[in-house]
């Protein structure tokens, strides 16, 4: 069961573009009112949002668990899964930055041009990752209840300030749940590309938490699909041209891990009987 809702989460992510389904059927925005009401310590907020909703589907779980052949946990599993996912909105980023590259001219700051390119691969790759992989990682570890306190505490996160209390900590939970699934699709990168130096990098990195996990994604997979070397290049066109087609070429190196991570869920699921 566990894996058939992992596949329906898969085909979700692969088809549904805009808002979450789910997330516009549950009334966060009143949860959340509720909380930050409450005159209680921020921690103690952090632990209230994360917790309640867990403890929540861990009682529906323990208690219909074998219900309908195991139907009502699939289902929760499936309403879990796909509430956790973030849905592709950075697609419609992509479009709009290939139109940038293609309309470079000889007239645009090359320098510049690679800044924001570089900048663009970032947060691609920090929405393609953290929006589907951790949330696989921690449903296969921990079943509906992982996946969810990993999203609520991703969620939470985006609702801080940098001058709130709660803002290192929650932010540091979310950087460590997120190391590990790094570490693997990272692997993954190097699997499906350029092996041998991918692996020599993927190595020097594993335990590295200097930078941010989209970055060392981004080192990875630039090794992986042999990509540009920026440094060499001194023409906007060249830039321009190899630019559009490594953002192509790591997206599909991307999914091609994606992959891999229901090959690993497929292992997982028949190995945990």
């Amino acid at each position: 069961m566990n894996f058939l809702a992992i596949l329906i989460l898969y085909f979700v992510y692969r088809h549904w573009y805009g808002d979450n389904p789910v997330q516009s059927l549950i009334p966060g925005r009143g949860f959340k009112r509720w909380l930050w009401a409450m005159n209680i310590s921020p921690y103690v907020r952090y632990g209230l949002c994360v917790s309640l909703p867990a403890g929540l589907v861990l009682v529906i779980l323990s208690l219909f668990s074998n219900a309908l052949f195991g139907l009502v946990a699939l289902s929760i599993s499936v309403l879990v899964l796909v509430f956790a996912l973030k849905t592709q909105s950075f697609v419609s980023a992509t479009d709009e930055h290939v139109v940038w590259l293609q309309s470079l001219t000889d007239e645009a700051d090359l320098m510049d041009a690679v800044q924001n390119q570089e900048d663009f691969l970032l947060d691609n790759m920090q929405a393609m990752f953290e929006g589907l992989v951790p949330v696989l990682f921690w449903f296969l570890v921990m079943g509906p209840v992982g996946a969810l306190l990993y999203s609520i505490s991703v969620k939470y996160l985006d609702l801080l300030e940098q001058t709130d209390t709660e803002e290192p900590l929650v932010e540091a939970i979310v950087f460590w749940a997120q190391f590990v699934p790094a570490r693997i699709t990272a692997l993954l990168f190097a699997l499906v590309g350029n092996f041998g130096p991918a692996l020599s990098e993927w190595r020097q990195g594993l335990f590295a938490s200097q930078e941010s996990h989209a970055a060392y994604l981004i080192r990875i997979g630039d090794i992986a699909i042999a990509g540009i070397d920026k440094q060499y290049v001194d023409n906007i066109a060249v830039f321009a041209s190899k630019g559009e087609s490594d953002l192509s070429a790591l997206e599909q190196l991307f999914d091609r891990a994606i992959y891999g991570w229901l090959g690993i869920a497929a292992v997982v699921t028949i190995v945990a009987g």
